[in-house]
């Protein structure tokens, strides 16, 4: 059995006495001449709500015409959570992006849900649509299936996509500015850097981040995190979260009297800082991030990609940008009204692998041989002599590792009415034939992650380079939850790589974040006076484990 705690949980305070209403009205409330209906309320996001509207059309034209799809665009996740948790509200289903774990005495459960065969959901479906023998767990998969258990049942099913975030960058902006095939994709973070050098001799900046953003839109952040777990190792990496460290026999372990996994990756906290301080601080020589960084939004970094104006004035370019596959829905707006020039060929790409990874590598001696090691595990010539198959493997696992929130789920409460009808409704969505549909109307992008792939045959359309990269990034790299969410440990004890993790990027660039000589000590001695204690507590909610 287990036990999860998100960590949004331990900010809500219970209020009842709110403000605004948490979904406002997209349809009224009504049957539509059906027997049955219920209320859908999702989160309106940067993917937009045209899926959701093509979804309902087919499902109550053509799989349940008993039953009517009210839909509510959400405003504020949070509120929305509130409303669940007190009881409050008419809706019926939430497609919400808040995590809803430990909420069992108000969610229903969808164990019934996760056994369904979709024999009966796709029987009227033409032939090359049906699909039988296959259950809805096995669309959403055993991972997220453990993910979301909690105790012996499951109550929330997610709609995370699994791409991730990915370095988008411009081709046009290189090719411009160094020279078409003139110039490598960096394939390290000292590569990265190099780059950057280039590219600001040029009046371009590398990259730049949203620091007035207050709504969760400042994406480097995650970046960061993939490297700290390139840098640890994957393994290395979860068991820091869970407060463990290796023993001389070979086992992992917790100590209870100090978080020693920070005195025994030190080193790896302090290369990992070392390369985020490199990015975001300005320097006499120049600097990486874009001036202006601190007073952007996330739109505006999303056009600065693209070459826009920023409020009318002329700034420099960036090149890369932190960011995910919604990227090219959410410019179309600025596309359409012609403040973004079209055509432009975007692309993403996989992590630079962290330089100082070669810290725990024995047969890689510098740069340059990682470089090559990346290459040959992205598929490009051969291994470079005398390297390990072990380096190899650490490279390859380092290399394809992307960051991911799994924050995006559908949940019942158990006020719903017609619960057998939303149940089916969700089972409708993981099938092939929604998940087409789904992302034809959302421009080729592919926003329920059920195993199905867009193609251009399907979209009756030719998919996007970016598009196409964020494909094969999703099928190539793993995806890791970056927020710990199933780690109750992690979350209790309020661990992370760095004491700086909460808007990073914004501290380093204003100058205000702990120096890299002080970010060990700020990270030990923000854990060590109450460790003890707090894991006492833990034990006490949570048991052993």
């Amino acid at each position: 059995m287990k036990d999860k705690m998100k960590k949004g949980l331990l900010l809500f305070v219970g209020s009842l006495l709110l403000a605004t209403t948490s979904c406002v009205q997209k349809s009224g409330d009504d049957t539509n001449g059906r027997e049955r209906s219920f209320t859908f309320c999702y989160y309106d996001s940067a993917y937009g709500s045209s899926w959701i509207d093509a979804v309902i059309k087919d499902y109550t034209e053509n799989v349940n015409k008993n039953v009517w799809i009210n839909t509510r665009a959400s405003t504020d996740n949070e509120d929305a959570r509130t409303k669940i948790k007190a009881g409050v509200g008419t809706f019926d289903l939430y497609q919400i992006e808040v995590g809803m774990f430990n909420n069992q005495d108000y969610l229903e459960p969808l164990d019934d849900l996760m056994d369904t065969d979709l024999a009966s959901v796709t029987a009227n479906f033409d032939a090359a649509d049906q699909e039988s023998g296959v259950k809805v767990k096995d669309k959403i998969g055993a991972n997220m299936i453990s993910f979301y258990t909690e105790g012996d049942h499951i109550y929330q099913m997610n709609q995370t996509s699994g791409t991730g975030w990915n370095w988008a960058y411009n081709q046009d902006t290189l090719d411009e500015a160094l020279g078409a095939g003139n110039y490598q994709l960096p394939k390290t973070t000292d590569e990265f850097f190099k780059m950057g050098d280039d590219l600001y001799s040029k009046g371009i900046y590398l990259t730049a981040f949203p620091g007035s953003d207050t709504k969760g839109g400042e994406y480097t952040r995650y970046a960061y995190k993939i490297w700290f777990a390139q840098r640890m190792g994957l393994t290395a990496r979860d068991h820091y979260f869970k407060g463990e460290v290796l023993g001389s026999d070979g086992t992992y372990a917790r100590d209870e009297e100090e978080p020693k996994m920070v005195t025994d990756n030190r080193k790896a906290i302090e290369d990992t800082y070392q390369v985020v301080t490199k990015l975001c601080t300005p320097s006499s020589n120049g600097q990486y991030m874009h001036n202006r960084s601190s007073v952007f939004q996330y739109r505006d970094v999303d056009s600065l990609l693209y070459g826009a104006k920023y409020k009318g004035q002329t700034v420099p370019k960036i090149a890369f940008h932190y960011v995910g596959g919604w990227l090219e829905n959410e410019v179309q707006s600025y596309i359409n009204a012609g403040t973004i020039k079209d055509g432009q060929n975007i692309r993403a790409m996989k992590m630079p692998v962290i330089s100082s990874i070669i810290d725990r590598l024995p047969t890689v001696n510098d740069d340059a041989t990682l470089s090559k090691v990346v290459s040959y595990v992205d598929g490009e010539g051969e291994a470079p002599a005398g390297v390990s198959e072990d380096d190899i493997a650490a490279v390859r696992e380092a290399r394809n590792l992307i960051a991911e929130l799994n924050c995006r789920e559908f949940v019942i409460p158990k006020s719903a009415k017609n619960k057998e009808d939303i149940k089916n409704f969700l089972a409708y969505l993981t099938t092939k034939r929604a998940q087409r549909i789904a992302a034809k109307a959302c421009n080729g992008t592919n926003t329920l992650p059920y195993g199905y792939v867009p193609t251009e045959e399907d979209m009756g359309f030719k998919l996007s380079n970016y598009k196409k990269d964020y494909q094969k990034l999703s099928q190539e790299c793993q995806a890791i939850d970056v927020s710990n969410s199933d780690n109750s440990f992690a979350l209790f004890m309020n661990i992370e790589w760095c004491t700086n993790s909460n808007g990073l990027t914004i501290t380093i660039f204003n100058g205000t974040a702990q120096p890299l000589d002080k970010i060990y000590e700020a990270t030990y001695g923000k854990l060590k006076p109450n460790w003890k204690t707090m894991i006492a507590q833990y034990k006490n909610r949570y048991g052993e484990n």
